[in-house]
C-alpha cells in the first residue's frame, strides 16, 4: 500500500487543511473510542451510481450498502479520543486477497492546532 495518502479538508472549493497518514501502530488510534460518524464506504468513481428510486427501498431488510451489489474498495471512519482531544480518521483500502490495509490520519481538536498528522 502506498504511504503517501493525504486527507484534505476544503471549504468553498479551497483546501483548508491536509493531513498526512501514519501507520495505525504508531497513531494512538486505540485511545479513540467515540465514533463521530458512521462508516463511509468508498467505491470507484467509474462505477455508476444507482438512482434514488433504486436505492430507496430495501428488498431484503439488510442495510442499503449491504444490499447493493457494489465492490467496495475502501472505507473511512472517524473516532474521537476524549482523553487526548484528538480525532482519528481510519482509512482502509482492500488489497490483494481481501486483506485490508489501514492508514490513520490524526488531527488535534485544540484551537489553533496545526493540521499535521504525527504531531502531538
Amino acid at each position: 500500500m502506498n504511504d503517501d495518502y493525504v486527507l484534505s479538508f476544503s471549504l468553498d472549493g479551497k483546501i483548508k487543511a491536509n493531513l498526512k497518514s501514519s501507520s495505525d501502530a504508531e497513531s494512538g488510534l486505540s485511545s479513540a473510542h467515540i465514533p463521530l460518524a458512521g462508516t463511509h464506504y468508498l467505491r470507484s468513481s467509474s462505477e455508476p451510481v444507482l438512482t434514488g428510486e433504486e436505492r430507496r427501498f430495501s428488498k431484503t431488510g439488510a442495510a442499503q450498502y449491504e444490499e447493493e451489489k457494489r465492490d467496495w474498495k475502501a472505507s473511512l471512519r472517524a473516532y474521537k479520543s476524549s482523553a487526548e482531544g484528538k480525532v482519528y480518521f481510519l482509512f482502509q483500502v482492500r488489497g490483494e486477497q481481501g486483506h485490508w490495509n489501514r492508514r490513520v490520519f490524526r488531527v488535534s481538536l485544540k484551537e489553533n492546532a496545526r493540521f499535521q498528522a504525527g504531531n502531538p
